[in-house]
């Protein structure tokens, strides 16, 4: 079992691991040329070994979010033959345990597209600024997902549709600025979220008219959600306050990763739901394309 590879090391350790000829240290390299994740071992095995033994100081500076019942789902089988796991994301909740980690230097996760509220509350609380408090960007993410010198191939055949389809109705606004059919092509395609919660698609094309004439547009895409029930109202249905469906499940961080919500017939969808306390009851979920 390895270590961390979060470490600190003294500049005097660091000219010994780049410059030494020491047969430990050599004999170490070789070794670990053929060892997976050689980072998690090979630092702390030469120094607990090495003349430097006696600067070594086990003490974690960094502050990590653990929760192994989320962040172990063997989720790299594939790639190898253990379990890893993953520590979570900070979130909003987690700042007071933050300032009360006096010793800590380091933090992590974060992940801004996850929850930036609980970033902009460190930055407020460290260096005290709030001159960006009122902004719009104070409280919003944007995040390309699009461009079109990137390779295509990373993109699905229903992402691509949707982004082109949205710029079509971006042309059919346009026809009185640009007479005609104007052609359009499609330049990148962003993402904007407002209060940790996806808001909407930024898409900005470039389109020519006939004559040759041409006009950048950008234009912002809300969808519309929204949850029917039939009447009448009863228990238990009564109880539910959310229902969501998406996919690509994040069951780490219990997030759909898919955050614009676009799906084929070949999606597997994921249906979550919040409900207020109750009895147990069964649930049978059908989902009609």
């Amino acid at each position: 079992d390895g270590g961390s590879d979060w470490i600190i090391i003294t500049r005097h350790y660091a000219h010994y691991l780049t410059f030494s000829t020491d047969p430990l240290l050599l004999g170490l390299n070789h070794l670990f040329k053929y060892t997976l994740l050689p980072a998690e071992a090979f630092f702390h095995t030469v120094i607990r070994n090495s003349i430097h033994c006696q600067t070594y100081v086990k003490h974690n500076l960094k502050l990590t979010n653990w929760n192994r019942k989320r962040g172990c789902h063997c989720q790299y089988r594939h790639v190898v033959d253990w379990c890893g796991c993953s520590p979570n994301n900070f979130v909003t909740e987690d700042l007071p345990r933050m300032q009360n980690s006096n010793d800590r230097f380091i933090a992590r996760k974060f992940e801004a597209i996850i929850n930036q509220e609980i970033i902009n509350q460190l930055e407020m609380w460290l260096f005290d600024d709030r001159s960006r408090l009122n902004t719009f960007a104070f409280s919003s993410y944007w995040e390309n997902i699009y461009h079109f010198d990137d390779n295509g191939e990373s993109y699905s055949d229903s992402t691509l549709t949707t982004f082109r389809s949205l710029m079509r109705r971006m042309s059919s606004l346009i026809e009185a600025c640009l007479p005609g059919s104007p052609e359009g092509q499609l330049i990148e395609v962003t993402l904007l979220q407002v209060k940790d919660r996806f808001n909407s698609l930024l898409l900005r094309a470039m389109f020519t008219s006939e004559d040759g004439e041409k006009l950048e547009v950008e234009g912002q895409f809300t969808p519309i959600s929204r949850t029917v029930f039939r009447e009448p109202v009863a228990e238990p249905q009564s109880r539910i306050t959310a229902i969501n469906i998406g996919t690509e499940w994040d069951k780490k961080e219990y997030v759909y990763r898919n955050y614009a919500s676009i799906f084929d017939v070949s999606s597997q969808l994921i249906l979550t739901f919040h409900m207020d306390p109750g009895e147990a009851f069964l649930i049978t979920v059908t989902a009609i394309s």
